[in-house]
């Protein structure tokens, strides 16, 4: 019997063993590489890049507590992945109020117009999630109704983003050839995303979150669907962002 310290050490050489097999760690990569692609997309706003890896480092230690300890990765379940993004927040206005002084503002008009689809994406997705509960009368519950809202919401909202982006942009700098490759990469892995969310919800897998839910039903197409196309409107933005540089230079 090992004692408790060298046993929870044990175990943590045994998850990441686990982790090392391509079934351990595979499910991840949807939704782990357009977090990367965006840190790589807004590398020279260091407080977001930063922040969103921060949130990472954040959850991979809150995965690591509960393997060592049940009660300490409870308590960091959520301010585990909160706190790494607040520190790294933090760090990242640090670096970049340290690297501002030392290097000019590049006006490259990608970082408004998709920073602005995501942040008005990301709220139009509360706004939609909420809204079946709201109608209802109901708490929040995660179902296909919810999906569908979400999805729905979260579109418009990246559509209104990326609309004043765009107009807000227009004499902005084109986005430099690095940005233009990682732009293409986000939104490869979005589609990668967009695929894998589709496909889990054709085939009714969703996991612990619903499971009143059977293969076959006749909502799983229609919402699959709908994540299909949302997800496409997303890669055809950052595909256009990417290449406005080249389409005013073949307009011209």
């Amino acid at each position: 019997m090992l004692p408790e310290p060298a046993a929870g050490w044990f175990s943590v050489a045994v998850v990441v063993g686990e982790f090392a097999h391509y079934q351990g760690w595979i499910a991840w990569v949807p939704v782990v590489a357009p977090l990367l692609a965006i840190v790589a997309v807004f590398r020279r706003v260091p407080a977001l890049s930063v922040g969103i890896a921060g949130g990472l480092v954040g959850l991979a230690i809150t995965a690591a507590a509960f393997v060592v300890d049940d009660r300490l990765g409870q308590w960091l379940m959520i301010e585990g992945p909160l706190i790494g993004i607040g520190l790294g927040v933090v760090v990242g206005a640090a670096i970049g109020h340290a690297t501002s002084r030392n290097s000019g503002m590049v006006r490259d008009g990608s970082l408004l117009t998709v920073g602005l689809a995501m942040a008005f994406g990301s709220l139009g997705l509360i706004i939609g999630g909420f809204t079946p509960a709201i109608v209802h009368g109901a708490p929040p519950d995660m179902d296909i109704d919810v999906i569908v809202a979400a999805t729905i919401g979260g579109s418009i909202g990246w559509i209104l983003g990326a609309v004043v982006g765009w107009v807000r942009t227009a004499d902005a700098s084109p986005p430099r050839e690095g940005q233009r490759w990682v732009l293409h990469l986000m939104a490869l892995t979005i589609a990668f995303f967009g695929f894998v969310i589709g496909a889990s919800i054709t085939s009714a897998r969703f996991g612990p979150m619903i499971d009143e839910i059977e293969p076959g039903d006749p909502r799983l197409a229609p919402t699959a669907a709908i994540v299909y196309a949302a997800t496409a409107l997303a890669v055809l933005t950052l595909v256009a962002v990417a290449e406005r540089g080249r389409l005013r230079r073949d307009h011209r």
